[in-house]
Parts: C-alpha cells; sequence; structure tokens
C-alpha cells in the first residue's frame, strides 16, 4: 500500500502490482466465498464486461478472466507512478479485437482527494464504464 500526504491529509491506497499478493484485491472485499467481480474495495466504477472470446471475458483492471471457472486467467499488468501528493496507475488491456487503456489518477490537493479515471477504447469494438 502506498500513502499519500501532505500538511492536511493523508490517504492510503492499494497498490496494484506491490499489493497484489495480498490476494485478488479487485475482485471484492467478499472473495472468493461470495464471488462478484464488480463489488471492488474502495473503487466507486465498475465495468461493462462485454468482450468475450473463446470462453474468457476482458475485465477492466483486473484481466482476462473466466466467468463460468470464475477465475482470472491472465492478470492485467499496471504501470505505477507514485509521489508524495500523487499516484497514478495505467494498464493496457487486449482479447482478441477488443483492447482497452485505463488510467486512474488520484491526487492531494490541500484537505481534497481528487480522483481521475480514464478509459480509452482501442480501435476496434468498445467498453463502457458505469459510474
Amino acid at each position: 500500500m502506498h500513502t499519500l500526504r501532505n500538511d492536511e491529509l493523508e490517504v492510503t491506497i492499494l497498490e496494484p502490482v506491490a499489493d497484489h499478493r495480498l490476494g485478488n484485491l479487485m475482485s471484492g472485499p467478499t472473495s472468493p466465498d461470495a464471488f462478484n467481480w464488480f463489488d471492488g474495495q474502495g473503487i466507486p466504477d465498475a465495468f461493462s464486461v462485454t468482450p468475450a472470446r473463446e470462453g474468457l471475458t476482458l475485465v477492466p483492471g483486473i484481466g482476462n478472466c473466466d466467468m463460468e471457472g470464475r477465475k482470472i486467467v491472465e492478470w492485467c499488468q499496471w504501470e505505477v507512478e507514485i509521489s508524495a501528493m500523487r499516484s497514478s496507475f495505467l494498464t493496457r488491456q487486449q482479447l482478441g479485437d477488443a483492447s482497452l487503456e485505463l488510467e486512474r489518477t488520484v491526487e492531494l490537493s490541500s484537505r481534497s482527494v481528487r480522483s481521475l479515471t480514464r478509459l480509452k477504447n482501442g480501435p476496434k469494438g468498445s467498453l463502457s464504464l458505469r459510474w
């Protein structure tokens, strides 16, 4: 985990590369007992899971998943940039023709926490972000 802090605020953030060893962080606080892809720990966004190929589904921010077998077949890879008051996480995912770029930035400004999520669809197909 990483802590952002300034003179007025301190926020702890899960870091997908370093904290991966703690388990399936993005599969939800009830995993694996109550399996739910969309109940993330502390993330307010959920993604429609439409791209599927050969029994796999691309789940943004998680990876390529076997929904019937309830397992992650291939984890997405994250690029992480961390400073004292800003953390940025970027992943590029692909399954067949479907591809995306997902970026999450969390930044402190005085007593405010600013969180920005950017989803960029690849050249073929599209994914939707539900807020």
